[in-house]
Formats: C-alpha cells, structure tokens, sequence
C-alpha cells in the first residue's frame, strides 16, 4: 500500500511538472522566452505585456530580406533621428541580418504604461514604415 501512494504521489508531481514546463516558455533558470518575428517593415512578438523585475530572453528571428534592429524605446517624437533614439533605448541590438536569429536578455527595472516604450527598428524609414509595436511593462 505505501508504494502505490509513493508511486501515486509521483506521478502527480511528474505531470504537474511537465504542465507547467508546456505552458511558460520559461528556462531553467526563470528567464521567460519572448520570440519575436521581425520581417520587412513588422514585429510580430509573442507577447507585449512584461512585469517589472521578471527576466526576459528576446529570441530575435529575421525573417526579412533586409537587416533591422531592435530596440526597446519611448515612441518616437517628430524629427528624432536613429542617433537620438539609441540614447534613449533600454536594449538596441543593431545589425540582425536577414535569415539570423539573437537573442537579448533583459529585466525591465520600472513600470511603464501604454503608450511609453515600444518594440522598434529605427533604420531610416523603417519605423516610419510602421516597424513598431507599443508594449506595456506592469509593476
């Protein structure tokens, strides 16, 4: 009788394991895995809602034809150059060549609500081609 509670009890803690690896996209370590597709002219993330203090591994995949970058940033304000946004990003990784695939590991360290950072690839014309998406970072 106490192996088939052993044997019970360890089967419950197996599959509950293995539910919970299926459905977080975490690591070992707790980093969660974003994967974000970046195309010509377009981000397409898995997600864009964060929490503060969480760890974060940005998988970015170039499925373009042209390099891009990504950067984590406010929204752009009018006559603001690549140059003025790279002082302002929180991560910007340059040069992701088509067919290659990064990867950034962040923390976001503050709150940010709707309308105040975004995904973007400021390479001239591609952010004004609509390479952007708005994110939210939740205490």
């Amino acid at each position: 009788m106490k192996r088939f509670y052993l044997l019970t009890c360890l089967l419950v803690l197996l599959s509950g394991s293995l539910a919970l690896s299926a459905c977080g996209g975490e690591s070992g370590n707790g980093t969660q895995e974003v994967r974000i597709v970046m195309g010509d002219m377009y981000f397409k993330p898995d997600m864009t809602t964060f929490k503060v203090g969480k760890a974060y591994r940005f998988v970015l995949v170039n499925e373009g034809k042209v390099k891009h970058e990504f950067t984590i940033a406010p929204p752009r304000k009018a006559g603001q150059t690549e140059k003025d946004e790279d002082a302002v990003s929180l991560i910007d990784a340059d040069d992701i060549q088509p067919g290659e695939t990064k990867n950034v590991d962040f923390t976001f360290k503050d709150a940010a609500p709707a309308g105040t950072l975004e995904f973007e690839c400021s390479y001239p014309g591609h952010y004004e081609g609509g390479m952007h998406t708005s994110i939210v970072v939740e205490a």
